[in-house]
């Protein structure tokens, strides 16, 4: 191990490691949307040598889990909206709720699987009832994580809307204002 300790090494860990699942994520979400493998494995190459991806794999900071649970909310909320199983309910609501644990901006996931809930519905008997079904069951389920990411700040910072450095520092920026996570 080098001198570092168990815990840095296990951290070291974590960026790969998502990484790599989020490659997996893109092939499936691929192959999902009717692409051949093909296809899907160029865009999983384009994603990790085009984009930031292989930079984030290295760092110990958070994107890698970020985006693999960004991509996993949409890519879960895309299989509840075509086949209407629980599960696939289940799973696109733990992953945008501990998504915006990580990083609160990350509650404008909520827009795409509105977006796709919407387009999904549309054709289908009842539309309209559908898409509300939707909308209000992905609010329901998010309402739990935003109560404890409130919570948290309440805790950290004495108010439940001031979150990271931006309420210690008092700087003016928008990175600062998101950079200290919960998870």
């Amino acid at each position: 191990l080098g001198g570092m300790g168990t815990e840095v090494f296990f951290a070291s860990l974590l960026s790969p490691i998502f990484s790599a699942l989020t490659g997996c994520l893109i092939f499936a979400f691929c192959t999902t949307l009717g692409y051949s493998r093909r296809t899907a494995l160029v865009v999983v190459f384009l994603n990790g040598f085009a984009t930031f991806a292989l930079r984030y794999s290295k760092s110990f900071q958070q994107e890698s889990q970020e985006t693999f649970l960004a991509l996993g909310a949409i890519y879960c909320w895309f299989l509840f909206s075509r086949s209407r199983k629980t599960r696939y309910w289940t799973y696109a609501v733990l992953c945008l709720g501990l998504a915006v644990l990580m990083r609160s901006t990350l509650i404008v996931l909520f827009l795409p699987s509105v977006v796709l809930s919407w387009r999904m519905a549309r054709g289908q008997p009842d539309t309209s009832r559908r898409f509300l079904l939707d909308v209000g069951s992905l609010v329901a389920g998010l309402v739990p994580f935003i109560l404890v990411q409130l919570a948290y700040n309440w805790l950290k910072f004495e108010s439940v809307w001031e979150s990271g450095l931006l309420a210690r520092s008092g700087v003016a920026s928008v990175s600062a204002a998101f950079s200290n996570p919960l998870l």
